[in-house]
This record gives structure tokens, C-alpha cells and sequence, in this order.
């Protein structure tokens, strides 16, 4: 054959080969490949565990609708309470089970997403790693805690931690040259997992005031990484992930620090993206109010008829 033409005499002549219904190469082993496909692909639909399916369900059941704890006489939060965190720019902390972190420990993302009561956006407070909750089980302004969301009986904890050429723990988004520090959710509780309200207002005095006070439940306060001494926040940057497009959460003081007299910092309020809510649910339907001059007759002394 000459090496430089690109065709056999036979295609060059136009010389049909193979009849229509001839068939060539390893048909047969195709078929019955296509058809052990088909009834595994069916067999695993009607079991459940295909990819599609398994994420849906997980979805579905992410975004189950939850009841949180009805609000307390007191209008205080409470150790045991299932809240959801809302933020002053919309939405509410969202913990993402699906998607793993690639950092030191097994870890999961945290978002802001829609602020609306599921599992994925409830949360329950519970006391400090190695600590105890007070007897009189109120939250306070200081005092040391731990948020947790719970997924089939298992808890996956609020966590932040420095980061570090190990732990690779940094958020994608930067201001200015400073890169802000990650926060995931992590399945085991450590000094890491510890956080304490603070009070908004950033005066000396303020602070010291706030300092062992009840906190406000429905009422925005700032959430500190007692570790790191940063802020709870989240910013416009914007991820992608199973539930749609939401804010990527962080750890980062939303302030400007300017320096006033010399040796002393003034320190202003943090920004929108530094206030959280502790939302509780509705309260409780109450009995409606008798008219007056009207009398209850319940069944416990009610006339009986001879």
C-alpha cells in the first residue's frame, strides 16, 4: 500500500464492504453489556441508591421543616434550646452535611442560607466543652458554649480554629491583604468548639455591664471565637452548593480599630455581618380570654345530671 494515500483502494473505488445487516465488531458483548447496565441501573432505582436519589433524600431531609423551642416566659435563651442563628443581612447559619472540608480533622461546610426553621438551620445550645450548664440553665453574656445540629442522632459542632499552614482552616474571601479565617462544623467538641455572646455595643462600659447578664432571645448580639477572640460573620461572598447559592461563613471582626489617644485603642461597632439572632419559635396559642361576667364550667365540676 503507497504510505502516502489516506484511503484503501476500496473506499477510493467506493466498494461496499459489509451488507446493512451484518454487523462487526464485538456486537454481542456490547448487548449484553447494555443489557446488565439497564438491570442494574433498575435495581438500584427501585432500592434507592442511585447518586440522584441518594442526594435528593438527603436534601429533602435537610430541609424538612423543624419546630423550634417556643420562647420562655422569661424572654431569655436557654441551655437545650433549638434556635435558629439569623443574621442582620438575611438568612440564617446553614450547616451542610454534604460537603466535606479538606482540613486536619473531618469537618463540614458551613453557609448562610434561607431563614427558614430545618435542620440544617437549627441549632441547639448546649454548655462549654468540658463544662456544665448553670442550674438555672439561662445563657449569659460571657459565659462559654457550644452550638450544635443535630443529623440522625449524630451532632456536628460550630467550629473555628487559627489557621495554619497545617490545617489549611482560611476562608476564600480576603480583605485587603488579610485573609479571613474559616469556620466548619466538626463532629467532635474541643476548646475549639467554644464560643460566648457579646454584647454590641463596644464601650468599656457597656461591655463590663453586659458582662454576666441574661441574653436576649430574638435580639441581635455578637457570637466570639473564645480561642481566637474573632467574630461570628458573614460576608457577600458567595458559594454554591447542593441548596443553591449562599454566603460563605467566617470568622472576622467587621470593624475599623483606629487609634485616638496614645496606647489606647477605640474600637467601633462591629458591622451587619457580625449580628446574629438567637430566633426561637411561636409562642404558644393562649386560651382565649372569657368575656366578662362569663363563667368556666369544665368537666371536672360540671353539674351532673340525675
Amino acid at each position: 500500500m503507497n504510505p502516502q494515500m489516506n484511503y484503501t483502494p476500496q473506499q477510493v473505488m467506493g466498494h461496499d464492504s459489509y451488507s446493512v445487516p451484518c454487523r462487526v465488531g464485538n456486537w454481542a458483548e456490547d448487548e449484553y453489556l447494555g443489557a446488565l447496565v439497564a438491570e442494574e441501573h433498575k435495581k438500584s432505582l427501585a432500592e434507592g441508591t442511585l447518586t440522584a436519589s441518594r442526594l435528593a433524600a438527603t436534601i429533602g431531609s435537610a430541609s424538612a421543616p423543624i419546630e423550634l423551642a417556643a420562647p420562655h416566659a422569661d424572654g431569655f435563651v436557654h441551655y437545650g434550646d433549638e434556635i435558629m442563628l439569623s443574621n442582620a443581612q438575611g438568612g440564617a447559619l446553614a450547616c451542610n452535611w454534604q460537603d466535606r472540608v479538606e482540613v486536619s480533622q473531618e469537618s463540614y461546610a458551613i453557609t448562610r442560607g434561607a431563614a427558614e426553621p430545618a435542620e440544617r438551620t437549627c441549632w441547639r445550645v448546649l454548655p462549654a466543652h468540658g463544662a456544665e450548664a448553670p442550674a438555672d440553665g439561662i445563657l449569659r453574656f460571657g459565659a462559654h458554649f457550644t452550638l450544635g445540629s443535630e443529623r440522625g442522632g449524630e451532632l456536628l459542632y460550630l467550629q473555628s480554629q487559627r489557621y495554619t499552614v497545617h490545617n489549611m482552616n482560611y476562608s476564600r474571601s480576603v480583605r485587603g491583604s488579610e485573609r479571613k479565617q474559616g469556620v466548619t462544623g466538626a463532629l467532635v467538641t474541643n476548646w475549639q468548639t467554644n464560643w460566648e455572646a457579646v454584647h454590641l455595643d463596644p464601650t468599656k462600659l457597656a461591655q463590663i455591664r453586659s458582662e454576666g447578664q441574661p441574653v436576649l432571645a430574638n435580639a441581635f448580639v455578637a457570637l466570639r471565637h473564645t480561642s481566637t477572640q474573632l467574630n461570628l460573620c458573614s460576608d457577600s461572598l458567595v458559594v454554591k452548593n447542593h441548596f443553591g447559592h449562599e454566603a460563605e461563613v467566617c470568622c472576622f471582626m467587621d470593624t475599623d480599630i483606629a487609634k485616638s489617644t496614645m496606647g489606647e485603642r477605640t474600637s467601633h461597632a462591629v458591622g451587619a455581618s457580625n449580628h446574629w439572632a438567637f430566633t426561637t419559635g411561636v409562642p404558644a396559642a393562649m386560651p382565649p380570654v372569657p368575656e366578662t361576667g362569663s363563667v368556666i364550667v369544665s368537666e371536672a365540676n360540671a353539674p351532673v345530671m340525675s
